[in-house]
């Protein structure tokens, strides 16, 4: 984990904690990572930039059909307490696997999209998409994506929600299939890829723009 770095500007006290700053763009980074908690039977996705154990190591979708059809619809969201502009490049390092049963072929492939919400309104800010992920016998095979897009200048109010929504679309002829994506902070491997060589970490980059 990097040091977060506390920006000051002359004369005014701390404006943010970032994880890294790119001093030629006047970007700063701060790293959200996806997780979910449960309060009774009530299951909320959120976003934190702290590692802390999520209560479900990942979230798994079934039953598709012979085409291409949107079955996972999470939204992770942050709320927002002071006003932050978002202006720059985005990475979302997204954690994902493809399983198939009863050796048929089950291909998926997912989206990352960035949102504002005010109130009642949504706000598409970027989105960026996978390839296709394809599993031909009974198993499962993961994938580490990091996919990118670019958020134009946007401002967040206290009172916002920052979101990052994960679709999966996935298609097999015999419905036997599904998609599953990875999101606990601490990287467990529980029901995940037990090699290690795609942690079940979601991290969301988000780009705001500093004076500097």
């Amino acid at each position: 984990m990097p040091i977060p770095i506390v920006y000051r500007k002359s004369g005014e006290g701390i404006i943010a904690t970032y994880n890294f700053i790119d001093v030629a763009s006047g970007t700063g980074i701060i790293s959200f990572y996806g997780s979910n908690s449960i309060s009774g039977a009530s299951m909320q996705y959120e976003l934190s930039n702290w590692t802390r154990y999520s209560d479900d190591i990942y979230s798994f979708v079934d039953n598709p059909t012979g085409a291409y059809v949107k079955k996972m619809d999470i939204d992770f969201d942050v709320a927002i307490n002071k006003p932050i502009v978002l202006k720059g490049n985005t990475i979302v390092n997204l954690p994902w696997a493809v399983i198939s049963a009863n050796n048929e072929t089950t291909s998926a492939y997912v989206k990352a999209i960035v949102k504002k919400v005010s109130g009642l309104t949504e706000t598409q800010l970027s989105t960026s998409q996978s390839g296709v992920l394809s599993l031909g016998v009974t198993g499962r095979t993961y994938k580490m994506d990091a996919l990118n897009s670019t958020i134009e200048q946007v401002n967040l109010g206290a009172g916002d929600t920052l979101r990052l929504t994960i679709e999966g679309y996935i298609k097999d002829g015999n419905v036997s299939g599904g998609c599953a994506i990875g999101h606990d902070p601490k990287g467990r491997t529980n029901g995940w890829d037990a090699t290690g060589a795609c942690p079940s970490i979601l991290t969301f980059y988000a780009p705001v723009r500093i004076d500097v």
